[in-house]
């Protein structure tokens, strides 16, 4: 069947979209376009994503070998154009726009985690976003509880609520992480965010040109918490 395939060639102007019709259980019209890009015979770099599938019947049907190229073609993405910028930093204003959507006129004692987090999934898609870049996920501490393996535990005075999340947008995805109070925080968990925001400005004293993210940055943010004999709480790597 003919299908109207206009609105989506103006957003992807560089790319042929092919209807494969239902009939066709073999994969002819597979087989078929690959014909047509002319690499039989030839040695033809992927990236790691390619479908098993596809590299299968490539091989068998036109004796293509691939060669892994995803170091060079992820090295050659890592550098961004002015397009790519534009286009991924609207995503993080849509992404900081759902956390203040949330925390302003949302969020509340009484509600549950899992209805916090199917409301930042709706309203991530009320502002534009094609979906989330990752399940998202929202964890409560309580007094005397915490949210981990359970959905329903409901936010209260003195919880502690963290936020991470991450949405699409235009294929381009962001990944967001906060974490509030519902209340006034205790003096334990107000140095406990001293003692991170101490570390996150240690690390980034150290984000130069020439020193390296995992020797001079990680090791100056781990220090502050290795001196407050927390180093063992450091569980995850300065970039994450």
């Amino acid at each position: 069947p003919e299908l109207n395939l206009l609105g989506r060639k103006a957003l992807l102007p560089d790319t042929r979209l092919i209807a494969l019709p239902e009939g066709d259980i073999n994969g002819d019209t597979f087989r078929r376009e690959l014909q047509s890009m002319g690499i039989s015979g030839k040695r033809v770099g992927c990236t790691r994503d390619v479908s098993s599938g596809v590299i299968l019947a490539a091989e068998s049907c036109l004796s293509v070998s691939f060669v892994d190229m995803d170091e060079v073609l992820v090295n050659m993405r890592a550098v961004k154009d002015d397009e790519e910028l534009q286009v991924i930093r609207k995503g993080v204003e849509l992404t900081d726009a759902i956390y203040r959507t949330i925390t302003q006129d949302i969020i509340h004692a009484g509600m549950s985690r899992r209805q916090l987090e199917r409301d930042i999934d709706r309203v991530m898609e009320e502002l534009g976003a094609s979906g989330c870049s990752f399940p998202t996920d929202v964890n409560v501490q309580c007094q005397f509880s915490s949210s981990l393996g359970d959905s329903y535990v409901r936010l209260e005075k003195g919880s502690v609520v963290a936020f991470d999340f991450g949405l699409v947008y235009q294929n381009y995805c962001t990944d967001f992480g906060r974490t509030i109070f519902i209340g006034e925080p205790s003096k334990r968990l107000q140095d406990m965010f001293g003692l991170v925001y101490q570390a996150h400005m240690a690390g980034c004293s150290c984000l130069k040109h020439g020193n390296s993210c995992g020797e001079d940055a990680d090791e100056a943010a781990r220090a502050i918490f290795r001196e407050a004999g927390l180093d063992k709480a450091f569980i995850h790597k300065l970039g994450h």
